[in-house]
């Protein structure tokens, strides 16, 4: 099996370090946080896993960063950083896991979804592991489309995301 190593400079796993200060209900989770950015992905649980906790954490630093957008720019401008930094990340787990379920013999069907973002709409792909479809991946990296067209899983059509309440939610 080809590992899928993830490696980052210093100045990126300290960025993992992103919890903040005061939420002490996610404190407990900082070692985490910090050991997920010096590991490859494992296994597919362990892909399974990072790639959750991740894109949650992207997301809330998003919702953060809104807070702060007439507020105080820097700062939101900061927090949206951050926030790409780890959906960068959450790229990389996800290559890393969907080469696990590759290599383990899993079928994968990806396609191009709906958004209601014009920013996204057209761009994220959704990937789902089959045969239960309970595996639901979004990405619009090239490297993890590539890895896909490599094992020769082919592309269908746009369609509707399995989870399109989800993904078109809007946080605000």
């Amino acid at each position: 099996m080809e590992e899928a190593s993830l490696s980052f400079s210093a100045k990126e796993v300290e960025s993992l370090a992103f919890l903040p200060e005061e939420a002490e209900d996610f404190k407990q989770y900082t070692f985490l946080a910090k050991d997920m950015g010096q590991r490859e992905v494992l296994s597919v649980a362990d892909g399974i896993l990072k790639y959750h906790f991740i894109n949650t954490l992207a997301k809330k630093r998003m919702l953060d960063a809104e807070e702060f957008e007439f507020k105080d720019f820097s700062r939101f401008l900061e927090m949206r950083k951050l926030a790409y930094t780890l959906y960068d990340y959450k790229d990389a787990i996800t290559y890393g896991l969907v080469n696990c379920l590759l290599e383990a013999g899993r079928d994968i069907r990806y396609y191009k979804i709906h958004m209601r973002s014009e920013a996204l709409d057209g761009k994220m792909y959704e990937l789902c592991a089959l045969p239960s479809e309970r595996l639901v991946l979004h990405t619009m990296d090239k490297t993890v489309l590539d890895l896909l067209k490599k094992f020769g899983v082919e592309e269908l059509s746009k369609q509707q995301s399995i989870i399109s309440d989800y993904v078109n939610k809007t946080m605000l």
